[in-house]
């Protein structure tokens, strides 16, 4: 796999520069406008601009900055004044390198932001991409939430944006709203969680960045103690800016807010070292509640009236809440597998033919009578490593490892499949047979288990 660069032109300009504040806005005054997004792993990827050079990222209102972690080789990207700091974030590794930059200009379908301030990393600080299976530039932050309401339609899987409350469709009216607490540009709710028959309120996040449902911090100085559920395990809870983040995995009974229900969530309990660089601002928060609930309702958030307006889409509400039950968590490895393919096509003949083969990946060969021509198709694919392994897991139990690169997944090649029809084969259908197939180095394995429900 090509190694990513980072090509950065600096255009050092007068400090006396005044900035005007980092948020986007509707281009020509316009009082709607809308723009796709792609859902994948409950995440919402969108294409934008940045300084002329188009990028793919994710939507995150758990992030207070727009950051940019990847560019393609070969990408040349000009930003405006910039200076060196760090970040942090969850997980356990030490605070990443950035270089902060103010008077950018992002333009994403409709919208303008002409002094977007944008924190640059260097490629190799966040891998995202291998853990995804697809590319992402970088992350937009709250610029995109402050000055507008924004409809997040997971339904439609469009983002609607709003110049003010006047222009909130009207059948927003028809559900209640609930106060919206915006704290360090960060969107906060109050929820209700029912656990071992005791009820909780619980001050939280809505973070569209994060894939779960619902994790708990508690190390907000008023948290409520909401009791840790003993059935459960420890596992791999997901990857922060400062490296993975574990703990323990499990389900609570029941999580509510603004009238919605949902029923037998998932619920992480990262453990303390994973916290260990939670920031003064992450202390206001008891937790955070993700897109794997977000993705079942449409929301739309009134920043600037500290509101918040929840839609139930009623086929996904009481749609179960699953898991992964291999404990194999995967990625895409440094190394390619090449994918061959050949397509024949039998062509009726009244002369005989000589045998032959064109290096230009077609040719024709016959014998009396007929004709084939064929066509040599490659595709270039990553392959598919084991990140993590749960340990006392199905599939911890077999003795695959971290690093066992996989080729097949019950017959079927790894890379072709992508990770996320990977991930879903591995949350759905408990006692099923997994069959494998595994190069450890160089040495080829077969290994299969069946799927183990950990919490119910």
């Amino acid at each position: 796999m090509m190694m990513r660069s980072l090509v950065i032109l600096f255009l050092m300009l007068l400090s006396s520069l005044s900035w005007s504040q980092d948020a986007f806005r509707i281009i020509d005054g316009k009082k709607r406008a809308t723009k796709s997004f792609d859902l994948s792993f409950n995440l919402i990827k969108v294409e934008a601009e940045v300084n002329g050079l188009n990028l793919k990222f994710l939507v995150d209102t758990g992030l207070k900055r727009t950051i940019i972690f990847n560019l393609k080789q070969g990408d040349s990207l000009t930003i405006k004044e910039g200076y060196r700091t760090s970040i942090r974030g969850f997980g356990q590794e030490e605070p990443i390198e950035a270089i902060y930059s103010k008077g950018n200009k992002m333009k994403l379908g409709k919208l303008i932001n002409e002094d977007a301030h944008i924190i640059f990393l260097d490629a190799a600080a966040i891998d995202i991409n291998t853990k995804l299976g697809e590319d992402v530039n970088g992350v937009i932050g709250s610029d995109l939430f402050r000055k507008l309401a924004v409809e997040v339609n997971y339904e439609s899987e469009k983002l609607k944006f709003y110049k003010d409350s006047t222009a909130i469709p009207r059948r927003y009216k028809r559900y209640n709203s609930i106060p919206l607490d915006i704290h360090g540009d960060k969107p906060y709710v109050k929820i209700e969680v029912k656990q071992a028959g005791e009820n909780y309120t619980v001050n939280t996040l809505l973070d569209t960045g994060s894939s779960s449902s619902f994790w708990y911090y508690g190390i907000a100085e008023d948290s409520t103690a909401l009791a840790k559920p003993q059935r459960g395990f420890n596992d791999y809870l997901g990857w922060g800016v400062s490296g993975p983040i574990e703990g323990w995995r499990s389900k609570i009974e029941k999580l509510s807010f603004s009238g919605v229900e949902f029923k037998k969530p998932t619920v992480a309990f990262p453990n303390d070292q994973s916290l260990i660089n939670a920031s003064e601002n992450d202390l206001y928060e008891e937790g955070s509640i993700g897109g794997e609930i977000l993705r079942r309702t449409n929301v739309l958030f009134d920043y600037q009236n500290n509101k918040l307006f929840v839609q139930p889409i009623a086929k996904l509400v009481d749609q179960g809440f699953y898991y992964n039950m291999s404990g194999i968590h995967v990625k895409y490895g440094n190394d390619n597998t090449i994918i061959v393919t050949q397509n024949h096509n039998s062509i009726p003949s009244s002369e005989n033919v000589n045998l032959g083969y064109n290096s230009s990946d077609s040719g024709m060969s016959s014998a009396s009578g007929f004709s084939t021509s064929f066509t040599i198709s490659y595709k270039i694919l990553p392959t598919v490593e084991v990140d993590w392994l749960t340990k006392g897991s199905p599939a911890d139990k077999v003795d695959i490892r971290e690093g066992d690169v996989i080729t097949k997944i019950n017959g079927r090649n790894a890379s072709i499949m992508g990770l996320g029809e990977i991930a879903e084969i591995f949350k759905h259908n408990p006692g099923k047979k997994i069959r494998l197939k595994l190069t450890r180095q160089g040495v080829e394995l077969k290994k299969q288990f069946r799927l183990a429900p950990l919490i119910e």
